[in-house]
């Protein structure tokens, strides 16, 4: 007599279950992969976006440094670039001079420079006393840019007449979002101390 042996192994619903928990466990792997790759993604947006608006306000602050600077500063002569720099207010362009090539003199249009917001980009004054964009609109669009310039003279608060000296400082404000990504925004504060002094 030969005795039949029941076959071993795992039934249906064993099976649906191990893969129910199988499908359950791959969810959550590949939402966390995502989740992961989103962040991952935002991320290098927004250092994308930083590394462009401080490359600007780098630019921009350094320039601003020098102005009033003359190369041949002679004691009892006037600075010729006092008259070429910036006034108190707030405003959206800001334009300045400075002895560039060191010279001592004002030679007009190669020493004139200064900042603007138009549209969605910075401009920039060049030597030859045009406007050149200095931001690429289809990469990062600048929705503000202000500088606000305070004057102040030490002797005198008031700054009424006579001044001997007067000091400025710009407060820079840039404010910039990701042309293929508005949510990612960032806005940018500076204040400099113009080195400078206007001396009367």
């Amino acid at each position: 007599m030969h005795i039949q042996k029941k076959q071993n192994g795992i039934t249906l619903i064993e099976l649906m279950i191990a893969i129910l928990v199988g499908l359950i466990v791959m969810a959550a792997t590949i939402g966390i992969f995502v989740t992961t790759i989103k962040s991952n993604s935002d991320t290098l947006k927004m250092i994308r976006l930083n590394q462009e608006l401080q490359a600007v306000m780098t630019l921009i602050t350094r320039d601003i440094r020098r102005v009033g600077y003359w190369g041949d500063n002679i004691s009892g002569t006037i600075n010729p670039f006092t008259a070429a720099s910036i006034a108190s207010g707030a405003v959206n362009t800001l334009s300045f001079g400075y002895d560039a090539d060191n010279y001592g003199v004002d030679d007009g249009q190669s020493e004139n420079f200064g900042f603007r917001l138009n549209g969605s980009q910075v401009d920039m004054l060049d030597v030859a006393d045009n406007w050149q964009p200095l931001t690429d609109p289809t990469v990062v669009k600048i929705t503000g840019l202000t500088f606000d310039v305070a004057i102040w003279c030490p002797a005198n608060p008031s700054c009424a007449a006579p001044v001997k000296t007067e000091l400025r400082t710009v407060n820079i404000v840039l404010t910039g979002e990701l042309s293929t990504d508005a949510t990612v925004s960032r806005t940018l504060k500076e204040t400099i101390r113009i080195r400078n002094d206007v001396v009367y």
